[in-house]
C-alpha cells in the first residue's frame, strides 16, 4: 500500500497561531513591567534623596545657626558656615553645597523665606543644595536629576525678665503691700509674710500661663492677637491665680510649697478682689503685667518669671487707683492723716535689648489738721490754727534693658534707668468743695492729683491747686495759699552695673540700687518740707498781706505780750526776732542749695531775704516808751503796743514781713515733723525719691529654630 505524500505544507490551526501571539503580547507587558518598576524606582529614589537633602540642609542650618552671638555680632557667620558644611558633610557626604548666605530673618520682612542677606547683623543662616543624587540607578536614561532643596535656621533673639522699682511692693510688715492686701480681703501675719516671699524661689514662663490659658503659641504672636483671645481679654485677678497654679503643677512635685502659698492666696483674697479684670500683657502706650512682647513677639515667652513679682505686680493692677491706708506712721504731730494710691501700676519688662519696664506711678496724700498748741522755736504763739493738704506724685521710673551677653561663665545684662520727676502740692485740690474745707473725704479722693499740665506747669484751677486756708495766726490773719512745685526734677539715665542671671541661692548679683546723678537722697525728705515752706512764703509774698487796724493791734498785742512786769517784750525783742526770721530764710536758702533746688527755688528765696531785709526798726523807741510810761507798766505796754502795730506792722513791707516772720515761725517746727513724718512714708511705701530698685529675673539665650 502506498502513501502518497503531499509536497505543500499545512497551515497552522487557528489555536497555534493564538498561542505564539499570546507569547509576545505577555513579553511585551512584562517588559513594560520592568521598565516601569526601573522607572518608579528611580523616581523613588529621587524622591528619597530629596528628603535626605533636605534633612541634611535643615541639620546644616541648624547646626550653624547656633554658632550665631545672641548681641548680633557679624564674628559668627564664619563659624556658622564652617560648622554647616562639617554638618552636612557628615549626614551627606560628597554631595556638594550650592549656597551658604548669613543674614536677618524676621516673619515682617519680605520674601517667601523673610530672609534678606548680608545684614550687618546676622540672626539666620540659609543652607541650599542644588546637585545631583551620588547614584544614577538607570544610568542609560539621560535626564535630569537635580535636587534642589534648602532651609533657613536662625538664632533666637535673646530675652530677659526684670522688674524696676520693687521696693514699692515689697512683703516686709508696715509695708505696703500688707495693707494692699488687707484691703482685697487677706491679713496676713508674720509667718505668713515669711511664707509668702518663698514665692520668689519659684519661676514658670509666661508660654506655661498661655497653655494653662488654652492658648495656643506660634512664631507670629503678637500682643493684638493674644489681646483678642477670649481667655485673655476677661482674665480676672482669679483666673491668672488658676493659671499660675496649673502651670506651677505641671513643673513637677518640687515647688508644693510655693503651690500651698498660691492656693492660700487664692482662697484669701475677696471676691471683688478675685473677679478684678486685668490686663496680663501690655505694650508702651498700654498697661499691662508683662510687657515686651510687642517688640520681641514669642521669644518672650520663654523667659522665667519669679511668682513673688507676678503676684505683686497683679495685686498692684488690679487695685487700680484705690486708696490704701498707711496707719501707724508714728510721727510727733497729732492728727496727721495718710494714704497712697497706685495710679499706674508696676510691670515687669520681658523681652530683648530695648525692652522696658516701669515702676508704679505713686500718689501719696498727706494732711496735718490739728487745732492743737504748736510752739514756734521763739514766738510761742497759741491757737493757731493749722491745715495743710499735701499730695505728692511721684511719676513713672523706666528701666530700659541692654545688651544681653550670653557668654559664658554667667549670663549678664544692663539696665539704663530714668528717674522721672516728683511733685509736691498744698492747696485746694479738685473734690474740696472750700477754701478751708475740713472733710477728710473731700481730701482722700483719687481724683485730687498734682500733675503738671502743658509746659510742666501744676495748674491753679480745678484740675491741678487751688488756694487752701493754711492756717489763721491768732485767729485774726487767715491765710491762704496754694503750692504747686517739683521736689524732684526729671534725671538723666543712670545706668547699672551689670547683672547676673540669678543663681541659688541667691549671691545678690542680679540686684541693683540706682541712684539719680547728683542727688543727695538723704534729702529727699528734707526737698519735700523745703519746697513746701518756699512756696508757702513766696505764694504769700506774691499775695502781699492786708490786714484791719484791730487786727494789726491784735497781732502786736500778741507780738509784745503781757510778761515782764505786765511791760510785755521790748521793742528791741521784736526786732530781733524779725532779724532771726532773716536768719531763718538764708538757713533755708542754703539748705535748698544743698538739696539742688535753688534753680526751682532760689529766686522765690531771695525775694522773701529781701522783704525781710527791708524791715525798718527804731532802737530809740523803747526809751521813748519807758519815759513815756514811768511809773506805770501798762503805759509801757501801750506804747509798745501802739509802735509795733503801726510801725513795726505797718502797710506795706513792714507788714508782709511780719507776716512772714510769723508764718516762719509756725512752719519752722511743723516741716521738722512733716520731713519726719514723710521720711517714715516713704519708708512704709518702700520708696525714695531719685532711687530706683532693679531686679533681674531670667535670662533665656534662646536657641536656633528651622524658621523655612
Amino acid at each position: 500500500m502506498r502513501f502518497l505524500l503531499s509536497s505543500r505544507p499545512q497551515a497552522p490551526s487557528p489555536t497555534a497561531r493564538r498561542q505564539r501571539g499570546s507569547i509576545v503580547v505577555n513579553a511585551t507587558i512584562a517588559l513594560s513591567l520592568v521598565v516601569i518598576a526601573l522607572v518608579g524606582t528611580e523616581l523613588g529614589y529621587l524622591f528619597f534623596m530629596k528628603r535626605e537633602f533636605q534633612k541634611a540642609v535643615d541639620l546644616a542650618a541648624l547646626s550653624g545657626a547656633q554658632k550665631f552671638t545672641p548681641y548680633g555680632s557679624n564674628d559668627g557667620c564664619t563659624d556658622a558656615k564652617s560648622t554647616a558644611v562639617a554638618s552636612a558633610a557628615l549626614n551627606l557626604p560628597g554631595v556638594p553645597f550650592g549656597t551658604l548666605e548669613c543674614g536677618r530673618w524676621a516673619p515682617e520682612l519680605a520674601g517667601e523665606d523673610h530672609f534678606v542677606a548680608g545684614t550687618p547683623q546676622p540672626n539666620a543662616l540659609r543652607v541650599a543644595i542644588v546637585a545631583a543624587p551620588p547614584v544614577r540607578l538607570l544610568p542609560f536614561f539621560d535626564a535630569n536629576r537635580t535636587i534642589a532643596v534648602r532651609a533657613v535656621a536662625s538664632r533666637a533673639a535673646p530675652v530677659a525678665a526684670f522688674t524696676v522699682g520693687s521696693r514699692l511692693l515689697r512683703l516686709e510688715g508696715g509695708t505696703l503691700l500688707p495693707n494692699l492686701l488687707k484691703t482685697a480681703g487677706l491679713d496676713l501675719g508674720s509667718a505668713d509674710l515669711l511664707s509668702y516671699r518663698g514665692l520668689a524661689n519659684a519661676s514658670i514662663k509666661p508660654s506655661g500661663l498661655l497653655d494653662a490659658l488654652d492658648v495656643p503659641v506660634s512664631s507670629d504672636l503678637d500682643v493684638g492677637t493674644l489681646s483678642a483671645v477670649a481667655s485673655i481679654a476677661d482674665l480676672s485677678v482669679g483666673g491668672l491665680l488658676d493659671a499660675s497654679i496649673t502651670a506651677l503643677q505641671k513643673q513637677g512635685p518640687a515647688i508644693d510649697a510655693q503651690l500651698a502659698v498660691l492656693q492660700s492666696l487664692r482662697a484669701g483674697l475677696g471676691a471683688a478682689m478675685l473677679a478684678t479684670r486685668v490686663p496680663l500683657f501690655g505694650n508702651g502706650t498700654t498697661p499691662g503685667i508683662l510687657v515686651g512682647l510687642d517688640s520681641t513677639g514669642a521669644d518672650a515667652l520663654s523667659a522665667d518669671v519669679d511668682l513673688l513679682s507676678l503676684v505683686t505686680t497683679t495685686l498692684g493692677v488690679a487695685n487700680g487707683r484705690n486708696l490704701i491706708a498707711l496707719d501707724n506712721l508714728s510721727v510727733g504731730i497729732l492728727g496727721v492723716q495718710a494714704k497712697a494710691s497706685i495710679i499706674e501700676p508696676p510691670s515687669i519688662g520681658i523681652g530683648g535689648t530695648g525692652t522696658v519696664a516701669k515702676t508704679a506711678q505713686v500718689r501719696v496724700y498727706l494732711r496735718v489738721n490739728t487745732s492743737t498748741s504748736i510752739v514756734g522755736s521763739i514766738l510761742g504763739i497759741v491757737g493757731t490754727q493749722v491745715d495743710l493738704p499735701l499730695v505728692l506724685e511721684l511719676a513713672q521710673s523706666t528701666g530700659t534693658l541692654g545688651p544681653i551677653d550670653c557668654r559664658a561663665p554667667r549670663k549678664t545684662t544692663t539696665v539704663a534707668v530714668s528717674s522721672s520727676q516728683a511733685n509736691v502740692c498744698v492747696g485746694r485740690f479738685n473734690q474740696m468743695t472750700s477754701v478751708s474745707d475740713p472733710n477728710p473725704l473731700h481730701f482722700f479722693h483719687t481724683a485730687n492729683r498734682c500733675t503738671p499740665g502743658a509746659g510742666g506747669i501744676i495748674p491753679d484751677s480745678a484740675d491741678g491747686v487751688r488756694r487752701h486756708q493754711l492756717l489763721s495766726v491768732l485767729g485774726v490773719m487767715p491765710l491762704s495759699v496754694r503750692v504747686g512745685l517739683p521736689a524732684l526734677e526729671s534725671q538723666s539715665a543712670v545706668v547699672t552695673p551689670l547683672l547676673q542671671e540669678p543663681v541659688a541661692p541667691s549671691d545678690g548679683a542680679e540686684r541693683a540700687t540706682v541712684t539719680a546723678a547728683h542727688l543727695d537722697v538723704a534729702r529727699s525728705a528734707a526737698n519735700i518740707s523745703d519746697a513746701i515752706a518756699v512756696g508757702v512764703l513766696g505764694d504769700l509774698l506774691g499775695q502781699g498781706a492786708v490786714a484791719t487796724p484791730a487786727a494789726r493791734k491784735t497781732l502786736a498785742e500778741g507780738l509784745v505780750g503781757t510778761g515782764n512786769g505786765g511791760r510785755g517784750r521790748s521793742i528791741t525783742d521784736v526786732g530781733n526776732e524779725m532779724r532771726w526770721s532773716a536768719q531763718a530764710v538764708a538757713e533755708l536758702q542754703a539748705s535748698v542749695a544743698n538739696g539742688g533746688l535753688t534753680g526751682l527755688l532760689g529766686g522765690v528765696l531771695q525775694g522773701v531775704g529781701n522783704t525781710l531785709g527791708s524791715v525798718l526798726l527804731d532802737p530809740l523807741a523803747d526809751v521813748v516808751c519807758n519815759l513815756a510810761g514811768l511809773g506805770a507798766a501798762s503805759a509801757v505796754h501801750a506804747c509798745r503796743v501802739d509802735y509795733v502795730q503801726n510801725n513795726t506792722l505797718k502797710a506795706g513791707s513792714n507788714l508782709l514781713s511780719s507776716t512772714l516772720t510769723l508764718v516762719l515761725a509756725i512752719l519752722d517746727p511743723l516741716l521738722d515733723l512733716l520731713s519726719t513724718a514723710l521720711v517714715r512714708l516713704l519708708g512704709v511705701l518702700g520708696l525714695s525719691l531719685g532711687e530706683t530698685d532693679v531686679n533681674l529675673l531670667s535670662i533665656d539665650c534662646g536657641t536656633s529654630k528651622l524658621v523655612y
